[in-house]
């Protein structure tokens, strides 16, 4: 059963169908009855009415205990050491509470958490508590006030819980656990690293160029390569082309590698200083002609082998240096490999994308944990929603009719237009995306916005979902068709999702 946010049922059930409740709720691993969802709408009529505390109706599971009236709706939530369990009941049976309530608070004590339990009796609009073997009369506050208790480690604790599988890492972003071997190579990486390696202790040929859009692990396969090389007894010189970070820094004197940068390099080898088996050249395509030719010469003349990582799009590369590049790969001895997948995100998230930017695609059997959908019908509730995910540590972006780019909404987000290269250019654990009405499928079934004035927006929402390492949560705003289809999604099995 997945926790999910009492707001957000809340607002399926006032907004749309029923199917689409049932839906989520299936989703969820649950199903009420229309009882149950009435008592439910009370109940949270009755708590907001209360509480300004938004975050305290998120992570819950929703369990029916019966199926006729007199049975009850279990809302259950906890963290580490609190649980606390809401049971909501038309019946004022005192002794049927009580006897439930016992049950639900032996149940909730097996693992040694703390434990309250509470009832809501929807005919009464009353509260009870489970307190010293009996159940007393008590306040909304005194709910909320424990919620808000449970709240407080509540995060942290579902952090540790919710983690999916991990996903490939950068090794300058993330040098600790590329430096302890706490990644994985996906299966079309592992085939070019064997290839490679197997060609270079073999003694034979000398030109390797790995060639792939961003986020497809080029960084991350040649540093593992060099891993490889070092355990193999060869020396490198490793040397990073493009800009260097205090990642760059950090794998140097961690790894104690011959790290170079590009002047540095070929200085070096002009002064006769270096000495190495291999030279591994991370972004080449910014290399110039030069480099290329003295590249030519390393290897004609020297016997080195060298391995490249370079751009697939053209307007990457420094002016005239492509045709320096092809010259040396027509040669028999160089070999080119193309990473056609992107891998910086989860391998969940990836196949999430394929079907969202393409409603015909065929969708993945797969444990979409990492992917989370809610769904709203006014901006006013997604501002609390969005600020008490960013408390959890969510990076929010908004894309909306009103703008072409990222929104720098004044009711939802602060997020600045000037800041927007910047943002995307980072990555970030969890990534919280709000979607409005917009967004569209066309006739063939790709997802385009109705505004003309926004025609970017799709683009900008792939480039979001790559900077996702972990998590996507959808956030769509008044937009029926496009939660379906998220939904459908999801649940598909192996059949091709129908528009």
């Amino acid at each position: 059963m997945k926790k999910l946010n009492l707001n957000v049922l809340s607002e399926l059930m006032n907004n749309c169908e029923d199917r689409l409740v049932d839906k989520y709720l299936n989703q969820h691993g649950t199903a009420l009855k229309l009882n149950k969802k009435e008592d439910f709408l009370l109940f949270m009529n009755t708590v907001k009415a209360c509480t300004d505390a938004y975050h305290i109706f998120e992570n819950f599971m929703v369990k029916p205990n019966g199926s006729d009236e007199s049975h009850s709706l279990d809302l259950i939530k906890s963290s580490k050491d609190l649980a606390i369990n809401i049971e909501l009941r038309h019946i004022t049976d005192i002794r049927k509470i009580e006897k439930d309530l016992k049950k639900n608070f032996l149940y909730l004590s097996q693992d040694k958490k703390q434990v309250m339990c509470f009832v809501y009796v929807a005919d009464y609009d009353e509260f009870y508590k489970f307190k010293d073997e009996s159940i007393k009369l008590c306040s909304c506050e005194e709910l909320v006030n424990s919620l808000k208790i449970l709240d407080e480690q509540a995060c942290e604790d579902l952090n540790i819980t919710s983690n999916p599988s991990k996903c490939p890492v950068s090794p300058f972003d993330h040098t600790e656990d590329f430096e302890k071997d706490r990644y994985y190579l996906t299966g079309q990486q592992e085939e070019i690293k064997n290839h490679i390696l197997k060609f270079i202790f073999d003694g034979k040929d000398a030109l390797f160029s790995i060639s792939g859009d961003r986020e497809t692990g080029k960084s991350l396969l040649i540093h593992d390569i060099a891993k490889c090389l070092i355990s193999g007894e060869k020396s490198i010189a490793l040397i990073h082309c493009g800009s260097t970070g205090q990642g760059h820094y950090r794998l140097k004197s961690m790894r104690h590698w011959p790290v170079y940068k590009v002047e540095e390099f070929f200085e070096s080898l002009i002064m006769g200083d270096l000495e190495f088996d291999v030279a591994i050249f991370d972004d080449a395509h910014i290399l110039d002609e030069y480099h290329f030719d003295t590249i030519r010469e390393l290897i004609e003349n020297q016997d080195k082998k060298i391995i490249l990582s370079t751009d697939k799009n053209y307007d990457a590369w420094q002016h005239g240096t492509y045709k320096a590049y092809n010259g040396l790969m027509k040669n028999d001895w160089s070999h080119s490999y193309d990473l056609s997948n992107k891998i910086r995100t989860s391998l969940e998230i990836v196949a999430f994308m394929s079907c969202v930017f393409n409603k015909n695609k065929q969708a993945k059997k797969l444990n979409y944990n990492n992917i989370e959908l809610s769904f709203f019908s006014s901006s006013k509730d997604i501002k609390k929603h969005i600020a008490s995910l960013k408390t959890c540590g969510w990076q929010d972006f908004y894309l909306s009719s009103s703008n072409g780019n990222l929104n720098p909404s004044k009711d939802i987000n602060t997020f600045k237009e000037k800041t927007l290269k910047k943002e995307l250019e980072e990555d970030f654990e969890k990534v919280a995306v709000v979607m409005d009405n917009s967004f569209v499928y066309n006739e063939e079934g790709k997802l385009v916005v109705a505004s003309k004035s926004n025609y970017q927006a799709p683009m900008v929402l792939h480039k979001i979902m790559t900077r996702a390492t972990k998590k996507i949560h959808f956030i769509i705003l008044d937009n029926e068709p496009l939660f379906e289809h998220f939904l459908d999604i999801i649940d598909a099995d192996t059949m091709t999702l129908k528009g």
